[in-house]
């Protein structure tokens, strides 16, 4: 499938792909990094490093944002993702009122009350997110960070499936109203939290890439718990190519790194 991909050719109507950049270091974005959950982060650091040791480049350390610049992209993104929710979906809600999950349904409300205006005065933040990529990108760099803050969470916790009826309490112990077991809202509750709390994460991981337009490889290159975690990386603009040779030159030497 790599060689697939890297031997694809522009179409006629494309204009000549500019020579590949010379690739000299691997950059690890640390405080991406820290957006992880702590045993990720520990696996995604061991990956990263082999990694580099694997394609004979040396792996660097800097932050990729300053102060609370990760937050305003990420709500930057967040304006823009809403906007055009909205406009894509939004009188296909109006008109049918589908039932949506809790967390779902609060981001359309959000969505509907977004005014587009904002979209527009997002856009300023992606002059910030293209000045840090060329600060880390420069000398041959390509960004390494988590693809998301973890593996994907279960569809519902251990302390909501077991409110839910995994081991139901006696019918005593159950709400007044229903047969929905006593704390199943309570439990409900934690399980969005949670949910929102790994979403949260995962798109100030996943905003600045996509604000600047850059291209990103996945390499599931470590396990939590024996569940594949992904190793991003993350070029400039038209590097695509180049990612698609890295993450070739890897692939026979693949090695899951636990937690």
């Amino acid at each position: 499938a790599w060689r697939a991909l890297a031997a694809g050719a522009p179409g006629p109507e494309q204009p000549p792909a500019a020579a590949p950049r010379a690739i000299s270091r691997l950059v690890m974005a640390t405080d991406l990094m820290d957006l992880a959950d702590d045993r990720a982060s520990g696996a995604l650091r061991a990956a990263a490093a082999a990694l580099g040791d694997r394609l004979g480049l040396p792996v660097v350390e800097m932050p990729l944002a300053g102060a609370g610049q990760l937050e305003a992209w990420r709500e930057g993104f967040r304006v823009l993702q809403q906007v055009e929710a909205w406009r894509s979906d939004g009188d296909w809600i109006t008109s049918r009122e589908p039932a949506l999950g809790p967390g779902v349904a609060a981001r359309f409300a959000r969505a509907r009350s977004t005014n587009p205006a904002d979209a527009r005065r997002a856009l300023d933040v992606r002059a910030d997110i293209f000045r840090a990529f060329e600060r880390v990108t420069g000398e041959g760099g390509v960004m390494v960070q988590p693809t998301a803050s973890g593996p994907a969470p279960p569809l519902v916790t251990g302390q909501a499936t077991q409110a839910a009826g995994g081991d139901q309490a006696p019918s005593g112990d159950r709400a007044a109203s229903g047969n929905r077991p006593a704390g199943a809202d309570q439990a409900s509750g934690r399980e969005v939290a949670a949910k929102e709390d790994v979403r949260v994460r995962t798109l100030t991981l996943t905003a600045p890439a996509g604000m600047a337009g850059a291209p990103v490889v996945s390499l599931p290159l470590a396990l939590v718990d024996d569940l594949p975690v992904g190793l991003a990386l993350v070029g400039r603009p038209g590097d695509d190519g180049v990612l698609v040779a890295l993450a070739e030159d890897a692939a026979p030497s693949w090695t899951l790194i636990g937690s």
